[in-house]
């Protein structure tokens, strides 16, 4: 190899050869291939220019988890600076993991470049752990930050490694705070306490009682309670121990609304046996004017307020009693008593009695409520009827509590079977006799005739009650109805036809009957009610009807019937208009002066209309009016004192 400086060649041979450049000028490097022989040729111009200086800052430490800015500087303001894996700034901010070097290259204006190099080591931070956010049941919380030798900073400016954290009484969770500091970092760790507060529990001190105590947790409403009684209300009655000694301690755990705070107390207490109340402050009632009060307790000392000082009193008068008891124990207790004395209740449910058939009412004299009454039979009522012989007894206890009862007997016979005989019918003037059964004794009335049989004479019809009375003395009564069958009486109208003078009809009128025979004058008869009969020849004929019932029988004639026409002819009896529409006039000539008797009856015999007048002698006209009655056939009767004429009406509206 030969370099040859044209101002100042140097020969340099063999090898791979290096040489170092002081001055500026042309440089031409040849080389020659000794065993081949062949040559290769450069050059190069080089020139210097002034060098500059730069500094990636000195090596540093941070803390972990910390970051830096690297500075880069220089000699030449205008120098360029890039980091390597970096920015080409001269700043750059970097937070290694791990101790890590970085390199800095510097070019200044003239193109000359510089390098450099920092190394940034990490120094460990302390360990500050002041435990997750809590909820404390108290005011002071201890905080422990550790570390000790370090330096602290609190939130609360204190300065040592351990403080008191007081609640704040805002209702709202306290946050706390510290920094730890050594020689290199700072460490901050926080915490959020929630102070609630304990419930206070207070059974009070250790104690001496005399019987029993009530023992008060105390919060109130919404508190769990646990005792080691195993109760978990917030009171409980302490019971007295089998003997004094030892104490019997109770035991209470109190936790607060949300179930997160919990109080606790003990006491232990000596329980002295108290004397017993023997009467609970009541009142008794007593049905009688005596009552014993006994205070109990032996071996105890008494003073009543009726001034004894024994353990029974014998009371005689209503009123209150009390009585203070000192036991062997110095305990005591007081009770009060009030008696109360009431009145039996009177019961009288009367003299033994008997009674003929029906039921006997026994009367207590009392009702329920207020009373309560007992018959023995199930009855409650003050009043009770008994349908069956027997002894009974009424309790009666009053609204104080007292009772009295009474007896009596009672003997239901069976009523008397009276019987007066079944109900008879009898004839006009005929007599019956009226025979009562079933007793010892008879009165029958109307009347009051104590005989038996009885025969009353019957003028109508009348209902007669018998009376008679057994050999239990029970009475009973009966009834008979005696009817009257009348005798019949007989009694008939007849109406000649106006069309046929020998043909008759014959009207049946009479009472009380059942059965009638005619005779019509002539040899001929008829069973008929009301027959009609025809003659078959002019002439006076005498008409007989014979009613007939079962008491007898009874005679009616006509013997009034002349010769057809002759009678009626002889009054120049005319009836006109007939048929009529209600208004009809009748004219006759009245031969002599007499009593006239003018009848209108209807088919059955009524009479719608009678009038009895006095007639002279000579030719009458008189006038009718129907419009008031049905239509139908009427029967006009002109009846004198021998004789009878009948004619026909015939009303048509």
């Amino acid at each position: 190899h030969n370099v040859t400086n044209h101002s100042n060649p140097v020969l340099m041979t063999g090898g791979a050869p290096t040489r170092v450049i002081t001055q500026a000028g042309y440089y031409r490097l040849t080389v020659n291939n000794i065993s081949h022989g062949c040559v290769g040729v450069d050059s190069i111009q080089i020139g210097f220019s002034n060098p500059i200086t730069a500094s990636a800052g000195a090596d540093i430490m941070i803390c972990e988890d910390d970051s830096t800015v690297l500075l880069a500087t220089s000699s030449d303001p205008l120098a360029t600076f890039q980091w390597v894996g970096g920015p080409a700034t001269a700043s750059w901010q970097v937070g290694p993991t791990t101790i890590t070097t970085y390199q800095l290259v510097a070019t200044g204006a003239n193109g000359c470049k510089v390098n450099d190099s920092i190394e940034v080591s990490l120094a460990p931070r302390p360990i500050v752990n002041l435990g997750n956010d809590t909820t404390f049941c108290g005011n002071t919380l201890f905080l422990d930050a550790g570390n000790p030798t370090l330096t602290y900073l609190w939130s609360t400016n204190e300065t040592t490694q351990i403080i008191g954290a007081l609640a704040s009484g805002l209702q709202l969770p306290d946050t706390f705070w510290v920094d730890v500091s050594d020689a290199n970092c700072t460490t901050r760790d926080s915490i959020a306490i929630n102070f609630k507060t304990i419930p206070v529990v207070n059974l009070g001190a250790d104690t001496m009682v005399c019987g029993n105590i009530f023992l008060d947790a105390g919060p109130g409403n919404g508190y769990k309670y646990i005792w080691n009684t195993t109760d978990t209300t917030q009171t409980i009655y302490a019971q007295d121990s089998p003997s004094p000694w030892p104490p019997k301690a109770y035991y209470v755990k109190v936790t607060d609304t949300n179930n997160t705070c919990v109080g606790s107390d003990t006491i232990n207490i000596i329980f002295n046996p108290a004397p017993v109340a023997p009467f609970g402050y009541t009142t008794v009632t007593d049905c009688e004017s005596l009552r014993v009060l006994n205070a109990q307790n032996t071996g105890s000392t008494y003073i009543w307020n009726t001034g004894a000082n024994t353990d029974t009193i014998n009371v005689i008068t209503s009123g209150w009693y009390w009585v203070d008891i000192t036991n062997n124990y110095g305990c005591k207790t007081s009770d009060t008593i009030q008696v109360i004395f009431h009145a039996k209740p009177i019961v009288d449910l009367g003299a033994d009695r008997k009674q003929c058939g029906g039921f006997v009412q026994l009367n207590s004299g009392h009702t329920s409520p207020p009373n309560t009454i007992d018959w023995g039979t199930g009855a409650t009522t003050g009043i009770i009827p008994v349908f069956t012989s027997g002894n009974y007894y009424c309790t009666v206890t009053n609204s104080s509590g007292c009772k009295n009862s009474d007896t009596v007997r009672v003997d239901i016979n069976p009523p008397a079977l009276i019987n007066a005989g079944a109900d008879r019918r009898i004839c006009e003037g005929s007599a019956a006799t009226l025979i009562g059964s079933g007793g010892i004794t008879y009165t029958w009335n109307p009347g009051g005739h104590n005989i038996n049989p009885y025969i009353p004479s019957v003028k109508v019809n009348t209902t007669y009650t018998v009376t008679g009375t057994d050999a239990n003395g029970c009475s009973g009564s009966d009834n008979v109805t005696v009817t009257l069958d009348s005798l019949p009486e007989a009694s008939f109208t007849d109406v000649q036809d106006i069309n046929n003078p020998l043909k008759w009809e014959f009207f049946n009128t009479s009472s009380n009957a059942n059965n009638y025979y005619w005779s019509f004058g002539d040899g001929q008869s008829s069973t008929l009610t009301s027959p009609s009969y025809t003659y078959n020849s002019p002439g006076n004929y005498k008409v007989m009807l014979i009613a007939v019932n079962t008491c007898g029988n009874d005679t009616a004639y006509s013997d009034k019937l002349n010769s057809i026409n002759e009678l009626e002819a002889s009054y120049k009896m005319e009836l006109f208009p007939n048929p009529t529409q209600g208004n009809f006039s009748l004219s006759f000539n009245n031969p002599i002066s007499q009593r006239v008797n003018i009848r209108i009856t209807d088919l059955g015999g009524k009479a719608i209309y009678s009038e009895q007048l006095e007639y002279s002698g000579g030719n009458h006209l008189k006038t009718f009016d129907l419009r008031n009655v049905e239509s139908g056939v009427y029967f006009l009767q002109f009846i004198t004192e021998d004789s009878v004429i009948n004619k026909k009406i015939i009303l048509n509206r």
